[in-house]
Order: structure tokens, then C-alpha cells, then sequence
């Protein structure tokens, strides 16, 4: 299974998605939204 971390990075907002792409059609595996202030980087996104 192939799966790939897609995101939205802004400085309010930042989603940050797994997404299947296996053949068919790209499904979404994982969603999550966050506020950008309250993380000091893209890698404590990620943790979160």
C-alpha cells in the first residue's frame, strides 16, 4: 500500500493528510487540521 503525507501549509492553518494511491482513485486515509501558531515547525506537525 502506498500512502503519501499531502499538505496545506499557512501561516493560520496547516492540514496535513495521509492519502492512499494505490490504483483506483486517491482516498483519503487521514485528515487533521491545526493552528500553524501553536507549532513551532513542521516536524512537531507531523508528530502531532
Amino acid at each position: 500500500m502506498t500512502r503519501v503525507l499531502a499538505g496545506d501549509l499557512g501561516g493560520t492553518n496547516t492540514r496535513l493528510a495521509i492519502v492512499s494511491t494505490d490504483g483506483g482513485p486517491r482516498r483519503w486515509v487521514a485528515r487533521e487540521d491545526f493552528h500553524s501558531r501553536d507549532h513551532d515547525s513542521l516536524e512537531e506537525l507531523v508528530r502531532a
